[in-house]
């Protein structure tokens, strides 16, 4: 019986440190609302969109997609009007933050359809990093 306890303690345990490494690992799979991620291949096809930066300030002044707007939790309220000044309804808003491990552009997508009350809200697949790759940019920065 003690054989027993002892292995289900040890597969408890396994089991939950597999959960706790896939749920943290950078290149997890995100869940969430379907079609919100979209690649940079796929937004870099569209004929317009704005772009919304969820990094912080200090990433945002470091470097930024050409033209993107910042709008992040730390600052909502106040940057939130600047988006107003360029938004249009029928352009998509393509919001992205670090990579596919950072939670900041699915957040602020999300605060953004409700806000808004519109469906063309979308996340960058794998973020900055994705722009960076598609630039020619790569790991260098």
């Amino acid at each position: 019986m003690k054989g027993i306890v002892e292995a289900l303690f040890i597969l408890g345990l396994s089991l939950s440190l597999a959960w706790f490494v896939w749920f943290w690992h950078p290149n997890a799979p995100q869940f969430g609302e379907e079609g919100l991620e979209q690649s940079i291949e796929e937004v870099l096809s569209w004929e317009a969109l704005t772009w919304v930066d969820a990094r912080t300030l200090g990433e945002f002044e470091e470097d930024r997609i050409p033209g993107a707007i910042l709008l992040n939790e730390e600052d909502w309220e106040n940057l939130f009007g600047e988006l107003m000044l360029v938004w249009d309804p029928e352009v998509p808003l393509v919001v992205y933050c670090e990579s596919s491990a950072c939670l900041r552009s699915h957040d602020a997508a999300k605060r953004l359809k409700e806000e808004l009350g519109v469906e063309n809200v979308y996340v960058l697949a794998n973020g900055w990093k994705a722009w960076l790759e598609s630039q020619g940019k790569g790991m260098a920065q």
